[in-house]
């Protein structure tokens, strides 16, 4: 089990390294003298993918569950046969997905277009709570065998009660404050998605694996990512309300605690 939540955090670890790498690059670029590091590294995650594809040697072991179902039909199948199971995980996940949503993708447009705050000073923000994330993903991989159902109560009630702040502080430009609760946010947001991907592994019997593990995780990480993502700026050019990104992952902490 421990083997399985690293590599699930892995994964996650992966995004978060490439998120930062890619400010970094922002932050560090000048259109009259690159940096040539940032120049190649693109260059090399994709040799470096090519080479995980075409290494046998890695693929020797590995296999997917034996299924006498069809792949034509697996989808089809499983959603008939487990569509409570793939309705109450892809709610639980919501809290999570819109909250990593917003601070990857949602908050430096927000922060930059409607609050006026610095390109540089945005970013710098980000790799920060990007590298809290990693830390409260390890922290959660280290010690997921005490991490259950308390922990999302607790830290959703948590995160929620940050939020308000956080949000008054953005209003009121105190960027040392905004840090603070992004990266209590962030490492919050880490310990809870830790055992995500192994959680969703072990709901299924091993002829549903594989398409169910894909229902759940493109619904919750696609669609609601994507709608939280829309409703943000859609309703915030509505109503000039800036609390709008909050009240939505609000609501979407509520679906999950009713998940759970």
């Amino acid at each position: 089990t421990t083997r399985k939540v690293i590599l699930g955090n892995l994964y996650f670890i992966s995004i978060f390294t490439a998120s930062i790498l890619a400010k970094l690059s922002l932050i560090l670029h000048n259109p009259t003298n690159d940096i040539w590091f940032f120049q190649i590294a693109p260059l090399a995650f994709v040799f470096l993918a090519l080479w995980l594809f075409f290494a046998k040697s890695l693929w020797v072991n590995f296999q997917l569950e034996d299924s006498p179902i069809n792949l034509g039909q697996a989808w089809r199948s499983t959603m008939r046969k487990h569509w409570v199971v793939i309705l109450r995980f892809t709610c639980f996940l919501t809290f999570i997905t819109s909250l990593n949503a917003f601070f990857t993708t949602i908050m430096p447009f927000y922060l930059q277009r409607y609050l006026n705050y610095p390109e540089k000073e945005v970013f710098l923000l980000q790799i920060s709570i990007f590298i809290c994330g990693i830390l409260g993903l390890i922290l959660g991989g280290v010690y997921h065998a005490k991490l259950g159902k308390r922990l999302h109560l607790t830290m959703g009630v948590l995160i929620k009660v940050i939020l308000y702040f956080l949000f008054k502080s953005y209003v009121h430009n105190n960027i040392y404050v905004i840090g603070l609760l992004e990266c209590l946010c962030m490492f919050g947001l880490g310990l809870m998605m830790s055992k995500v991907l192994n959680l969703i592994y072990s709901i299924f019997p091993p002829a549903y694996k594989l398409s169910g593990v894909t229902l759940i995780y493109d619904f919750s990480f696609g669609l609601f990512s994507g709608v939280s993502v829309y409703l943000s700026t859609y309703l915030i050019n509505q109503f000039n309300n800036f609390y709008i990104p909050s009240m939505i992952i609000v609501v979407f902490s509520y679906l999950s605690l009713i998940s759970l």
